[in-house]
């Protein structure tokens, strides 16, 4: 669910930074290239996820919470200058507030949205201990550890 959410975002800047460069909404350059610098991130991550490279759910996991905590802190800092700058007919508080929220959703996503394979992942890159018959869980697991020498226990 998390590899659809990171493809959905990159197709949906994607989109929207196109939109930017033909000129049909009026955006700093700044912002331009945050945006697809965003869409190219979120597409690189989702469609690696994939299958067609090596990003594993807890990568993944990383590049959907990095990007929300990047958006955060640039909305923070926005939000300090312009009230520091302020002016009443300056309308760049909802852009800083899209910002925001951004950050917010992609934190949010990172946390709690459900990867398939990633407890498949987490058990993968733990290096499995020998089974003592003390901490033995099943009956397999009793029959090896008493196949073993007693000094391979740990």
């Amino acid at each position: 669910m998390l590899r659809t959410y990171a493809l959905i975002l990159g197709i949906g800047f994607a989109l929207w930074g196109i939109a930017m460069l033909l000129g049909m909404w009026v955006q700093s350059p700044g912002r331009i290239v945050l945006v697809l610098g965003t869409a190219i991130i979120f597409l690189y991550a989702g469609f690696l996820y994939a299958g067609f490279g090596r990003v594993n759910a807890k990568d993944l996991r990383t590049i959907v919470g990095g990007i929300g905590i990047l958006y955060l802190i640039s909305a923070g800092l926005l939000i300090v200058v312009w009230s520091w700058f302020n002016t009443s007919d300056d309308p760049q508080m909802s852009k800083i507030l899209i910002r925001g929220t951004i950050g917010i959703a992609n934190l949010l996503c990172a946390k709690f949205l459900p990867q398939r394979d990633e407890r498949r992942d987490d058990h993968s890159s733990k290096v499995q201990s020998y089974t003592t018959e003390e901490t033995a869980s099943s009956g397999a697991q009793v029959t090896r550890a008493r196949s073993l020498p007693k000094e391979d226990h740990n």
